[in-house]
């Protein structure tokens, strides 16, 4: 289960980074696949079983208008976006995004942003 989280950000901006991660990892799974979203200390990890990455294309991934080497299409509606967006907002908000190829397929993707130091109640 996932407690209460604050961190330091627009809010629009910030749903934005999420609906771009967790679709992103739902667009590029496979037929049948798992998609995980935990969220913990270390920040917000979502991970899929899509086709395996090479982990040199890595880099290019996040870049803007770029796919991977299988993807020349946009039948899914993608523009290459997703990832590029991501990773702008998240340095808009002092944060990281790291990213590991699954050798198994598909990727796990960590989010890591600043955290408030506001206290959290819940009822």
């Amino acid at each position: 289960m996932i407690g209460p989280v604050r961190v330091l950000g627009d809010r629009v901006l910030l749903t934005q980074l999420v609906g771009n991660l967790i679709g992103n990892a739902v667009r590029h799974n496979v037929d049948g696949g798992r998609l995980r979203v935990r969220l913990d200390d270390d920040g917000l990890h979502v991970a899929n079983t899509g086709p395996v990455v090479d982990p040199a294309e890595l880099p290019a991934l996040f870049e803007p208008f770029r796919r991977g080497p299988r993807r020349t299409g946009s039948a899914d509606g993608g523009a290459g976006l997703g990832l590029a967006i991501l990773t702008s907002i998240t340095r808009a908000h002092d944060g990281e995004v790291t990213a590991r190829a699954r050798p198994e397929g598909g990727l796990d993707v960590r989010v890591a942003l600043p955290m408030s130091t506001a206290r959290i109640s819940t009822p």
